[in-house]
């Protein structure tokens, strides 16, 4: 049997042996190409992976930032001492990690660089009507080699 013969399309007659090796080098070939290709859309995948990762965290870091401003801007009709700012900041940071259901976020009166809120005042001390803005700063940790992290921040203001 292994000296059988085919006929081809042109009306060649191809010998068993040869129809053999060539299918074997068409695997190899497969093989090979799908070694070179699995690895670039597997890296596709996990950058998409992490920027949707991203974009969740950004969706969420904004609403407890709305939550947070909302409780500032309230606690600080109130009471616009130092104080009452303490008070403000205390308080927006509890509704932040409340909305996010965790309790990894912590207050900041300076820069943040990592899980903190900040709060600022942006209007004019002149104007009568005031402004409590809650910043969010959030670092989105990846397991992709070539991206190590992502900053995420987040803004909100409500007026008191």
């Amino acid at each position: 049997m292994t000296g059988h013969t085919m006929q081809g399309s042109k009306g060649w007659v191809v010998p068993a042996k040869t129809r053999r090796a060539r299918r074997t080098t068409s695997r190899g070939q497969a093989l090979v190409e799908m070694s070179l290709v699995l690895p670039v859309v597997a890296l596709l995948l996990g950058i998409a992976w992490t920027a949707s990762d991203a974009m969740h965290s950004s969706i969420g870091l904004t609403s407890a930032a709305r939550a947070g401003a909302i409780v500032a801007a309230s606690d600080l009709s109130l009471d616009a001492s130092s104080t009452g700012t303490a008070t403000a900041l205390t308080e927006a940071t509890l509704a932040v990690n409340q909305e996010e259901g965790v309790a990894i976020y912590v207050k900041q009166t300076g820069s943040c660089t990592n899980n903190c809120v900040t709060l600022t005042f942006p209007t004019a001390v002149s104007s009568s009507i005031n402004m409590a803005q809650v910043t969010i700063t959030h670092s989105v940790v990846t397991n992709l080699p070539i991206v190590s992290g992502i900053n995420v921040s987040a803004q909100a203001a409500a007026r008191y």
